[in-house]
């Protein structure tokens, strides 16, 4: 509230950002709420995707010319006036319209040396349908105006650090005259958490650690208190279902996080590749060190990609800048995995862990003919073939596999890992077709691999180890990347 307070400012423009779910809103709405009890508020526009009205630009600075006349009543005249001598003005450019509706009518009650309300509060830019650059034309019209004439006049935007709005605000102009927050580990939000999820169970006459599950952001505590707290059900049966205790049956107790992951997943240009990657931040063991350049290399992408793919994500993960090659990528929240790995609420975004061991299988394979001379990628190769899921590429790809390579590039390898790395391939390919039983043994025969007890069922990995909290068990430490960097 201090930036608020301060008279003679500068910058003007305040961007509050932050992953889906972080509390942006919250803060807009009870700033606005305050400001306008202190008569500090000009006008404040909410964007809603969902809301007719309020999902494109076209009334956003009408709707901010129609509070400045209640809030601020000598510019009331000025402002029917301008719409009356010129009815087209609501269909002319934004720069214009933020001009003549709320840059004259302030400068001309400014210069009558009357005080008056001087913050604007734009909130959810990112929900704004962003036809025709819509963000950018937005803020680069705020920014011209506040640029060119002398009002006292602040504003606040909040939204998603989305990357068009990114680089509008990097853009000299706006970087000038703005500046940043935030939304981040920095602010400690679980204390802020812990305090809303102790006032809600006071309420409902019950305290439950689910602060630990919400980690730092509000959604997750914010959809969970709305879903125990309905009034024509139990509410510990709730929050049972809530915690996995129950079984959940046709209940959503997540509807609202769930339309907001379709939301963000429905923008993704290229799903198969992101889907890729994605996957292989889900899966555990998949890789030691999942940082941008790791992930290009072991899926075989140009350099680059995975931070291409994953540009529509910030809102959801912890993405580092192209060129790091060591800071890692992290989910911003557990719940998302939750949600790709259950394909009743993800649909169509749904994450098949075994095609992801099938995409890994392959990789590593690659890896090895390329004759990368390490154990891991053969040892990773068995564990996640293991694992596979029936996929017509990886049929393909090991049926035309020169096993006989193998063996000269890694001479220093035991007959018998060679063994059990055979064994799994053939225990796949019977699974893909038991007519393929003939081709294996022709293929045993010219590697000349003696496999006793071929036909014995391949032991498999029990569970699929997920990285989301609370799973303890670790899985073999040899399949990971450490051999990339050799």
């Amino acid at each position: 509230m201090s930036w608020v307070d301060v008279r003679e400012r500068s910058p003007r423009i305040m961007w509050l950002h932050g992953p889906a779910g972080a509390g942006k809103s919250t803060i807009g709405q009870t700033t606005a709420e305050r400001c306008n009890v202190e008569g500090k508020l000009i006008a404040a526009f909410f964007f809603s995707r969902t809301t007719a009205g309020r999902n494109t630009e076209s009334r956003l600075f009408s709707t901010l010319a129609y509070q400045l006349a209640l809030s601020v009543p000598d510019s009331r005249a000025r402002i029917e006036d301008t719409i009356i001598n010129d009815p087209t003005l609501l269909t002319r450019s934004l720069q214009t319209q933020v001009q003549r509706l709320i840059i004259d009518p302030l400068s001309s009650h400014h210069h009558r040396g009357t005080s008056a309300p001087h913050l604007i509060i734009i909130d959810g830019l990112d929900e704004c349908e962003n036809s025709n650059s819509a963000h950018a034309r937005i803020l680069q019209a705020i920014a011209n105006a506040l640029q060119r004439f002398d009002v006292s006049v602040c504003v606040l935007i909040t939204s998603r650090p989305e990357e068009d709005i990114r680089n509008t605000f990097n853009a000299d102009e706006l970087c000038a005259i703005s500046i940043r927050l935030a939304l981040d580990d920095s602010f400690s939000p679980q204390k802020d958490i812990e305090v809303f999820l102790q006032s809600k169970f006071s309420e409902l006459k019950r305290k439950h650690p689910v602060r630990s599950l919400s980690e730092t952001q509000f959604i997750y505590a914010s959809t969970v208190m709305h879903y125990i707290s309905d009034v024509r059900h139990h509410p510990t049966k709730r929050l049972d279902i809530v915690l996995g205790i129950a079984p959940r049956g046709d209940d959503r107790p997540f509807a609202q996080l769930d339309a907001l992951y379709l939301h963000i997943f429905s923008c993704i240009p290229d799903l198969l590749g992101t889907s890729r990657v994605i996957g292989a931040l889900l899966l555990k063991y998949s890789l030691e060190t999942k940082s941008p350049a790791m992930i290009d290399k072991f899926l075989h992408l140009a350099p680059g990609d995975t931070y291409l793919l994953l540009s529509d994500l910030h809102s959801v993960l912890s993405i580092p800048d192209g060129s790091s090659s060591k800071t890692l990528i992290r989910l911003l929240h557990a719940s998302l995995g939750d949600f790709l790995l259950d394909q009743s609420r993800s649909g169509e975004y749904f994450i098949n862990v075994a095609d992801v061991h099938a995409d890994f299988a392959e990789c590593c394979f690659r890896h090895c003919i390329r004759g990368r001379a390490s154990r891991y990628p053969l040892d990773g190769a068995r564990f996640a073939i293991q694992n596979a899921s029936v996929v017509a590429d990886l049929e393909e790809y090991l049926l035309g596999l020169p096993v006989s390579q193998l063996r000269m590039e890694y001479p220093w390898l035991s007959e018998e890992k060679l063994q059990q790395l055979w064994k799994a391939i053939t225990q796949y390919l019977k699974k893909c077709d038991d007519q393929y039983s003939h081709i294996v043994a022709h293929m045993t025969n010219n590697v000349h691999l003696a496999i006793p007890g071929v036909e014995d069922e391949v032991h498999t990995t029990s569970n699929v180890h997920l990285a989301i909290p609370g799973v303890e068990d670790e899985v073999p430490s040899c399949f990971s990347c450490r051999w990339l960097r050799k």
